[in-house]
């Protein structure tokens, strides 16, 4: 029974990693870049408005994927810039359209400012409006897809789902201290094991290690922030962050296995 609560506690490192960190030692968790986008239909004015919140302005062009029409698609911003809807190809019903920049260029990016939503106009056609498949393809930026979005909900849901198990040891733990008077555990508890198991070339770097590690996935600092009080220089900073990163990738790696094993064992 301890061994098992001592596993459902431990889910809190993957999921708090998968929850709060969008990459460890340049290696993103989820790729792509969220643009937070969304539409919905107004079928009352025959278009579909489109929302993004990728924490700014933009330069992209946009493909969707729509229930095929012959009605003629005109596309603008709030902001009031014109653009170019253009069809690409059909899809067994269906059919690929590009938003871009109005001009002559095929894939021409437009400005898509913060806050302003686009709006695409579907003349005389005012039902069967949505968007089945989409895609934003950005100047300076990684893409973003709805295959994408996807991903990064599955991996929301699979990290919520981790931390309740946590939760659940954390829990049982509870219950066993009030009749044993041991110290619980919680999941910024069992990071700190994980974190304090780490070790550098000597103990001077596995203490920066350690208190980088500790900064980041702990108390929430950036890289930038977590490296300031150390004094190392730029490139000194990023090569022991990427150090710190890859070897806690790495016992988060082998935690994972021994989990997996453990499950199947447990059939």
């Amino acid at each position: 029974m301890k061994r098992l609560r001592l596993w459902l506690m431990i889910m809190a490192a993957p999921a708090t990693v998968l929850l709060g960190l969008h990459e460890l030692g340049g290696t993103p968790i989820s790729k792509d870049y969220d643009t937070g986008f969304e539409w919905r239909s107004d079928d009352q004015n025959a278009r579909l408005v489109l929302s993004a919140n990728p924490g700014g302005s933009i330069s992209c062009w946009i493909r969707l994927k729509i229930p095929a029409t012959s009605s003629l698609i005109r596309a603008d911003t709030t902001s009031g810039a014109q653009l170019k809807v253009t069809s690409e190809s059909q899809d067994q019903g269906y059919q690929w359209i590009a938003i871009t920049k109005d001009t002559s260029m095929p894939e021409d990016m437009f400005d898509w400012p913060s806050g302003a939503k686009l709006n695409i106009e579907f003349q005389g056609q005012a039902s069967d409006l949505r968007i089945e498949d989409w895609e934003i393809h950005m100047s300076n930026k990684a893409d973003d897809s709805h295959r994408s979005a996807q991903l990064r909900h599955s991996i929301f849901i699979v990290s919520l789902f981790l931390f309740l198990l946590s939760l659940t040891g954390v829990t049982l733990e509870a219950v066993e201290k009030n009749r044993t008077k041991r110290t619980p555990f919680s999941p910024q508890y069992c990071l700190q094991l994980m974190i304090d198991g780490i070790e550098g070339a000597n103990d001077k770097e596995s203490e920066s290690i350690r208190t980088i590690l500790g900064k980041v996935l702990l108390e929430g600092a950036n890289v930038e922030e977590a490296l300031a009080p150390l004094g190392l220089r730029p490139l000194q900073g990023k090569v022991l962050w990427l150090k710190a990163a890859g070897r806690f990738r790495a016992k988060l790696r082998f935690l994972i296995e021994q989990l997996i094993e453990f499950e199947e064992r447990s059939r």
